[in-house]
């Protein structure tokens, strides 16, 4: 039976799916196989695109309703005091596809409204979730998928999911900016770093970590190519900004390539493996 469920967290209870409406479907999605990108903090997605997780059962974020057979006889119904409660939606349809919806104060909505149906008819005081055009996360079953758009949209649903693509902590920046091969602005402390920089650090060290030193030594050249402004003297690299380290970043990342015909210069913004 497709029904919707909702995500309440009721003290001393737990965590608890309730049903809120049965024999009800609000998405209709199919994501073709080749709009599908496996998923890479690395790749940033063409607006028909749809990251993809593989044998998502089989990770610790999974949520453990994912994992068992869906009796709608096993929901309690959603009463009218939890409606404040609910922290996410799942429209589970076909026996198989679970659409996932964050229910965020934007999109619940207690007003006067005219409603526009059979009958015009002023409603008062009646809460309404508004239901997003796509799902911020489709699983499908049978192919053990988890698809969705953004990571970010996500992690209040799939709790650890974030370790995907995380910010590095200050001590990890800290670790990154006395690296022997840079030369930081005194000025230009671990506080100064802005989110963005501090996830490709966390990026940047494990890849450093998985570099054999003569890949380094290729990588470090490729940077001093591209960018020699942050060329010191003494054969390290200056990072004075978030400018600078965003540069310094992109180049360990191997961002930086020419075009075929040797004219341009260019940074790579997303990356997909082949």
């Amino acid at each position: 039976m497709d029904q919707i469920l909702g995500k309440v967290t009721q003290l001393g209870r737990g965590i608890t799916f309730k049903t809120v409406i049965s024999d009800t479907t609000i998405f209709s999605l199919t994501i073709p196989d080749d709009n599908c990108v496996q998923y890479s903090p690395e790749h940033n997605l063409d607006e028909e695109n749809w990251f993809v997780l593989n044998e998502f059962s089989t990770k610790e974020y999974c949520l453990d309703i994912l994992r068992s057979d869906i009796n709608s006889t096993r929901f309690r119904t959603l009463e009218r005091s939890e409606i404040g409660k609910i922290e996410y939606i799942i429209s589970y349809q076909n026996s198989n596809e679970f659409h996932f919806q964050r229910v965020q104060k934007a999109t619940v909505i207690n007003r006067k409204f005219i409603s526009l149906g059979d009958e015009f008819k002023v409603v008062e005081g009646s809460k309404r979730i508004i239901i997003n055009d796509f799902p911020d996360a489709l699983y499908v079953k049978d192919k053990d998928l988890l698809y969705f758009k953004k990571l970010s949209s996500i992690t209040s649903i799939f709790k650890g999911i974030d370790s995907l693509y995380r910010e590095a902590t200050d001590a990890e920046i800290v670790e990154f900016l006395s690296k022997d091969f840079l030369i930081v602005d005194e000025q230009f402390t671990y506080n100064h770093v802005k989110i963005p920089n501090r996830k490709r650090i966390a990026l940047a060290l494990e890849q450093l970590n998985s570099f054999e030193e003569e890949q380094k030594t290729v990588i470090f050249e490729s940077i001093k190519e591209y960018c020699p402004d942050l060329l010191s003297s003494n054969g390290k690299f200056n990072v004075n900004n978030e400018s600078d380290l965003q540069l310094l970043l992109y180049g360990i990342g191997q961002r930086f390539y020419t075009t075929p015909d040797g004219r341009e210069k260019r940074i790579a913004n997303s990356i997909i493996r082949i």
